[in-house]
């Protein structure tokens, strides 16, 4: 929590900040409406014929169809959306990663990956997020949609803290050494969790949550001892 609120004041009193979360976030947020538009012309005319040919009337099929596809966009389809947003995103955000801890800390971490090593860390990534989105498919439901938003607020929580993470030199393999180091993880998971049951928020959160994200973790690593943290290429 502490560095969510120290990434609020840093993104109100440095409008630096607002530009290289501006492209990220426009294609976001235009992503989510192609998908909402499109899943909605896909699925709720489907379901309005299918009410039809078992004597429902088109006006309560189309409203029912609405009704059910707004259940699963809020429960499941928008935390599925956010995971797969996180992940392909990733190297959008390091322009925002870097200039945040430029501007607090003087000077940004450069410690790059091997290109193999970054190929690689991209392909375990989109791995685990398949197995993210089956298990989310499969149990999302439980709890109103408790369980995705759980495991939406974990792939989150990995996902905007990568690009600070990389450029220290720290892959997936070893990227909870950073993240999970502190004590602050846990309340940005809750928040993350907490923004997932609502895509749209979450979605105009995500610079303030990858600022935070990039606090949070180069304090993380001031304060680990140099021999366990010293990155392996």
């Amino acid at each position: 929590m502490r560095h969510v609120l120290a990434a609020a004041r840093l993104l109100r009193e440095n409008k630096s900040l607002w530009a290289p979360a501006i492209a990220p976030l426009s294609a976001a947020c235009i992503a989510y409406v192609v998908v909402l538009v499109g899943g909605f012309w896909a699925v709720v005319p489907w379901m309005t014929d299918l009410g039809s040919q078992i004597g429902i009337p088109d006006p309560v099929g189309w409203l029912a169809g609405s009704s059910v596809y707004a259940v699963l966009w809020l429960l499941v389809s928008g935390p599925l959306f956010l995971v797969v947003f996180g992940v392909a995103s990733i190297p959008a955000w390091d322009r925002l990663s870097h200039r945040t801890e430029t501007i607090a800390l003087g000077s940004a971490a450069r410690a790059p990956l091997k290109p193999s090593v970054l190929l690689l860390d991209g392909f375990v990534r989109l791995i685990l997020t398949g197995a993210a989105l089956l298990l989310m498919a499969l149990c999302g439901w439980f709890g109103m949609g408790l369980a995705a938003a759980v495991v939406s607020g974990s792939c989150l929580l990995f996902d905007l803290t990568a690009p600070s993470c990389l450029r220290r030199g720290f892959a997936l393999n070893r990227q909870a050494q950073l993240v999970l180091r502190g004590s602050q993880w846990p309340g940005l998971l809750v928040l993350l969790t907490a923004a997932s049951f609502i895509p749209v928020i979450s979605l105009l959160l995500m610079p303030l949550f990858v600022v935070a994200g990039s606090l949070m973790v180069a304090e993380n690593q001031s304060k680990a001892s140099a021999p366990f943290f010293e990155p392996v290429e």
